[in-house]
C-alpha cells in the first residue's frame, strides 16, 4: 500500500509541477487512492457474497462501517 500511495502522490506532484489546478489534482489524488485501496477488499467481499458466506459479510460490515451506517 505504501508503494501505491507513493506512486499516486508522485503523479499528483507532477501534475502540480506542470501547472495543474491544485484542488482538481488533490481531488483526483484522493479518488484514485481510495479506489485503489478499496479494490481488493471489494473483490473479496463480492466473492464471499457469491459463495454465500453471510457470517463473513456481517463481520466485515461490523468492522468497516461505523455505528451510524450499520
Amino acid at each position: 500500500r505504501k508503494a501505491m500511495a507513493e506512486s499516486e502522490l508522485e503523479k499528483a506532484l507532477q501534475q502540480l509541477r506542470n501547472g495543474g489546478d491544485a484542488e482538481q489534482v488533490l481531488r483526483r489524488f484522493q479518488h484514485s487512492l481510495v479506489n485503489k485501496w478499496l479494490h481488493s477488499p471489494s473483490v473479496t467481499l463480492r466473492k464471499m457474497a457469491a459463495d454465500g458466506r453471510a457470517e463473513a459479510l456481517l463481520l466485515a460490515r461490523e468492522l468497516l462501517l461505523d455505528d451510524d451506517q450499520s
